[in-house]
C-alpha cells in the first residue's frame, strides 16, 4: 500500500511538471512526491507514468497541439493603450464633448482630475478605459474634438502568456481533482498530511492563475488611454492652408489680431510689474522718511527667552536666491527664443506642483504659523512691547495704498482723457469683498461686476484686464511688505537696510509679485526667498514678517483690486481712447448717479 501511495505521488509530481517550465508554483509539490518516491520506492523509475500523465492531459484538454495552435491565431490577445496630450481654447465644452463621447462608446473614466491653481487656464487629467473595438474610434473623434499635440499609440500580443496560463491553470484543475481523490483513499496520516499540503499549494496556485486571467481580459477587452487636456489662449503649432483670396485675407486678420493681443497681454503685465514697482519704491521712500521717527525699541534686555526648542528640523537650500532666480529668468528667455515644447511643458508642471503646495499645504497652515508666532511674542514680552508699532505700522500702511491709488487713477484719467472718478467710485463692493476674503481671485467676480458700472471703461478692456490683474497685479501687497521688512529690520536688526539692499529688493519683489497665486499671504509666501536670502532675515524675522503681513493682508488685497480698475482705464487711453476695440459701456441711468 506504502509502495502503491509513493507510484501515485510520483505520477503527480510529473504532471506538475508538465503545466509549464516557467510555473514556479509546483515546485513544493514536486519536491515533496520526489522525495517521498525517493524514500519508499526508489528502485522504480517511474518513466511510464510520466508518458501516461502527458496522454491524459492532453486527452482532457479536448483535442491535439495543432488545435490549440489554430485557436490561438484565431482569437489572439492584444492590449492596447494611447497617451494622447491635446489643446482647447474652449475647456468647458471639450470636457463635456469628451465625456459624453466615451459615455456613447460604452466606456468609462477609470480616473479624472480638473486642476485650477490660479492661472487662468485649466487643465484636465483622464484615464480612459475604451472597449477594444472602440479604440481607434475614439482616438480618431478626440482628434476631432480637440487639437492634439502629442498622440503615441501601443499594442502588446500577450497571447503566448495568456493562453499559457489557461493551460496550466486546466493541468493544476485537473491535478487538484486527482489529489483530492487520493486524499480520499489515503489512510496513512504521514500521507494525509502529505496529500493536504500539495493540496493546498495547488489551490494557491489555481487562484494566482485566475487572477492573472482576469487581469488579461480587463486589459483586453478595454483599451487603456491616457488623456491630457489644457486650456490655451492659442492654439499651437496650427497651420491651416488658404485656399482662396478671401481665406488668406482672414488668416492674416486672424494672425495679426493673435499678435495684436499677444501685445496687449504683454503690455498688460507690463503696466502691472511697473505699478508694483512703483508702490515698493514709494513704500521704500517712505520708510526711509517716516521709520526713523517712530518710537521702536531696538534694546532685547528686558525680554524672556522662549524655552529650548525639543525638535528642530533645517533643510539647506539646494541653491542661493539669486542662483534660482537667475536660472529661472535665463531658462524662461531661453526656452521662448527656441520654443522648446518639451521644456516648456516640463516647467509648467513644476509650476502647477510648487502652486499646488503652496495652496494645499502653506496657505491652510499659515493661520496656525501666525498665531503661534504671536504666542511667541506674547511670551517673550515683544508683543505688549511693540503692539502701538505694529498698529501705527498698519495705519499707515493703509494711508499709502490711498495715496497710490490716488497716483494710479491720475495716471489713468491723464492717459484716457477720461475722469477716473468714474470708475473709483464703483468700487465700493470690491473692496469690501477684498478685506473680507483676502483674495483677488476670490473678489474677481464682485470686481467684474463694480467695473461693468463704469460708463468710462468699455466691455471688452474690463473683461481683459480686470482678470489679468487679479493674478498680476499686487501693488497693494508688494508697498506692504517693503514697508513692513524695513521696520522689522530696525526692530530685530538695529538699522534699517542700505539703499542699494532695498532697490535690489524692490525690483525682484516686483517680479514675485507678477508670479505670486492672488490667495491669501501668496505674496509674502512668494518672496519669502528674497526675504531671507538679500535682506539676510533669520527665521524670527520671518515670522514676525508673516505675523504682522497677516494683520493687514485683506486691506492690501482691497488696494490690489481697487487698482486693477486704473490699469484698465490706463489701456483705455493707449488703445481705445477712440473706441478703437469697442464702445464704452451702456450704462443705465439709475448706475450713474
Amino acid at each position: 500500500m506504502k509502495r502503491g501511495f509513493a507510484w501515485l505521488l510520483t505520477l503527480l509530481a510529473l504532471l506538475g511538471l508538465l503545466s509549464g517550465c516557467g510555473g514556479g508554483g509546483d515546485t513544493t509539490v514536486s519536491d515533496t512526491a520526489s522525495n517521498s518516491a525517493a524514500t519508499d520506492g526508489a528502485d522504480d523509475p517511474g518513466g511510464s507514468y510520466g508518458a501516461w500523465a502527458e496522454a491524459e492531459v492532453a486527452e482532457d484538454s479536448g483535442g491535439t497541439a495543432e488545435d490549440g495552435a489554430s485557436d490561438r491565431l484565431e482569437n489572439a490577445k492584444m492590449i492596447y493603450t494611447a497617451r494622447m496630450e491635446v489643446e482647447t481654447t474652449a475647456f468647458d465644452t471639450a470636457d463635456a464633448d469628451l465625456r459624453t463621447l466615451v459615455e456613447v462608446l460604452g466606456g468609462y473614466f477609470e480616473q479624472a482630475a480638473v486642476h485650477d491653481y490660479g492661472s487662468g487656464y485649466r487643465s484636465g487629467d483622464y484615464k480612459v478605459r475604451i472597449p477594444a473595438d472602440q479604440f481607434q474610434p475614439f482616438l480618431d473623434r478626440v482628434g476631432t474634438l480637440c487639437h492634439v499635440t502629442y498622440q503615441e499609440q501601443t499594442s502588446e500580443n500577450v497571447s503566448e502568456a495568456y493562453y499559457d496560463a489557461e493551460s496550466r491553470l486546466a493541468t493544476q484543475r485537473t491535478k487538484l481533482e486527482r489529489l483530492q481523490n487520493l486524499l480520499a483513499q489515503a489512510e496513512n496520516m504521514e500521507d494525509i498530511i502529505t496529500i493536504e499540503s500539495a493540496i493546498s499549494d495547488t489551490e494557491l496556485e489555481i487562484e494566482r492563475l485566475t487572477g492573472t486571467l482576469r487581469q488579461y481580459d480587463a486589459l483586453v477587452d478595454y483599451a487603456t488611454v491616457h488623456l491630457s487636456l489644457q486650456e490655451v489662449y492659442q492654439l499651437s503649432n496650427v497651420e491651416e492652408p488658404a485656399t482662396s483670396f478671401a481665406s488668406r485675407m482672414g488668416a492674416a486678420f486672424a494672425s495679426g489680431w493673435r499678435g495684436f493681443v499677444g501685445a496687449l497681454e504683454s503690455l498688460a503685465v507690463a503696466l502691472a510689474y511697473v505699478s508694483s514697482l512703483g508702490a515698493a519704491l514709494f513704500s521704500m521712500i517712505s520708510g526711509y522718511c517716516i521709520i526713523p521717527n517712530l518710537s521702536i525699541a531696538t534694546s532685547t534686555e528686558t525680554l524672556r527667552s522662549l524655552p529650548e526648542m525639543v525638535f528642530r528640523l533645517d533643510i539647506p537650500p539646494l541653491f542661493s536666491v539669486m542662483s534660482a532666480l537667475v536660472l529661472a529668468l535665463t531658462m524662461g528667455v531661453a526656452i521662448v527664443w527656441t520654443k522648446s515644447e518639451t521644456l516648456g511643458k516640463i516647467f509648467c508642471e513644476m509650476e502647477r506642483i510648487m502652486t499646488a503646495l503652496v495652496n494645499r499645504i502653506m496657505i491652510p497652515i499659515l493661520p496656525f504659523f501666525v498665531g503661534l508666532s504671536f504666542l511667541g511674542l506674547a511670551y517673550e514680552g515683544s508683543l505688549s512691547r511693540h503692539l502701538p508699532v505694529f498698529i501705527m505700522m498698519v495705519l499707515i500702511v493703509i494711508v499709502g495704498h490711498f495715496i497710490w491709488l490716488a497716483v494710479l487713477y491720475g495716471i489713468g484719467g491723464a492717459l484716457s482723457g477720461r475722469n477716473p472718478s468714474q470708475v473709483f467710485r464703483h468700487y465700493a463692493p470690491a473692496y469690501l469683498t477684498a478685506v473680507g476674503t483676502m483674495s483677488s481671485a476670490a473678489t474677481l467676480p464682485v470686481a467684474l461686476e463694480c467695473a461693468r458700472k463704469s460708463s468710462v471703461l468699455s466691455r471688452t478692456m474690463v473683461e481683459f484686464m480686470v482678470p489679468l490683474g487679479a493674478t498680476v497685479h499686487l501693488c497693494g501687497s508688494v508697498l506692504t511688505e517693503t514697508f513692513f521688512v524695513m521696520t522689522i529690520s530696525l526692530m530685530l536688526y538695529g538699522s534699517l537696510p542700505s539703499v542699494g539692499t532695498m532697490l535690489l529688493f524692490c525690483v525682484l519683489l516686483g517680479i514675485f509679485a507678477v508670479g505670486a497665486p492672488g490667495v491669501p499671504g501668496g505674496t509674502v509666501v512668494a518672496s519669502l526667498g528674497i526675504v531671507t536670502g538679500v535682506l539676510g532675515f533669520d527665521p524670527n524675522g520671518v515670522a514676525l514678517l508673516i505675523a504682522i503681513f497677516a494683520l493687514q493682508d485683506s486691506f492690501g488685497t482691497a488696494c490690489n483690486v481697487t487698482g486693477d480698475g486704473a490699469l484698465t482705464l490706463m489701456l483705455e487711453g493707449l488703445f481705445n481712447r477712440n473706441g478703437e476695440l469697442g464702445p464704452l459701456q451702456d450704462v443705465a441711468p439709475a448706475e450713474k448717479v
